[in-house]
């Protein structure tokens, strides 16, 4: 089995520039830069587990993936300003720390 991929910290995705604010567990802020548009995402980052074997018997590690479109709205929210962005991941970790008290 391969080593587990984390997400990374700086990337760049059609056409723009995603870079890591802050994390705290499963919690992520990034901002996205795109021309001279800036707003933030923050989401609850998942992950994605290889349980096949790939092509010619490759094992794929399991790894962290950005939140996806159809997450937004429910574990990952667009934010225009900083202040809206830290309240979303703030509220994310309460909501995180909720579930996981829930759990037996």
């Amino acid at each position: 089995m391969k080593d587990f991929v984390c997400l990374q910290d700086s990337f760049f995705r059609a056409s723009a520039h995603y870079n890591l604010i802050k994390r705290s567990g499963s919690v992520a802020m990034y901002s996205v830069q795109s021309g001279l548009n800036l707003h933030y995402e923050v989401f609850k980052v998942k992950v994605s587990r290889f349980t096949n074997r790939g092509y010619k018997g490759i094992v794929y590690a399991d790894k962290e993936v950005y939140a996806p479109p159809s997450e937004f709205g429910r574990t990952a929210y667009c934010c225009n300003t900083i202040d809206g962005a830290e309240k979303r991941f703030i509220e994310l970790m309460e909501r995180n720390v909720r579930l996981n008290k829930q759990k037996p």
